[in-house]
């Protein structure tokens, strides 16, 4: 207390801050480890210390629920938003790593044009489904 009201991103720590209505969430860390599920613990002490540089948490930290989700990262880092030369009726929206939520107004519009038929505003050309081929 007092819990942020805005989103933060403690930029000195990696870590995100999302003010939710009794609580907070805390994010801030890639791991690549495949489809590995298990929850590596000293990378959530990590965040925890992290964030406990610029906020008044608990000690220790009431925590509710220890979450981590698989984020689909590509060889060279941009997204693969397109339709597959094989397939004419699929589109890909995938690969965005770490910033799906940020990124997914653009690529709805993209995705959007592309279904529709209408020339896409933004060049698809470097997300291009058959680039790794």
């Amino acid at each position: 207390e007092p819990a942020p009201r805005v989103n933060l991103l403690l930029d000195e720590t990696k870590v995100a801050v999302t003010p939710r209505a009794e609580s907070i969430s805390l994010a801030g860390t890639l791991e690549l480890a495949g489809m590995d599920f298990s929850i590596n613990v000293r990378r959530v002490g990590t965040i925890l210390r992290g964030a406990g540089r610029f906020l008044d948490l608990p000690d220790p930290p009431r925590i509710r629920e220890i979450w981590r989700g698989l984020r689909p990262c590509t060889p060279d880092g941009l997204p693969i938003l397109g339709r597959p030369r094989p397939w004419e009726n699929l589109v890909i929206a995938a690969g965005h790593a770490m910033l799906g939520l940020t990124m997914a107004p653009g690529t709805a519009e993209i995705v959007s044009d592309i279904v529709t038929g209408r020339a896409p505003s933004v060049d698809p050309g470097p997300f291009d489904p058959d680039r790794f081929v």
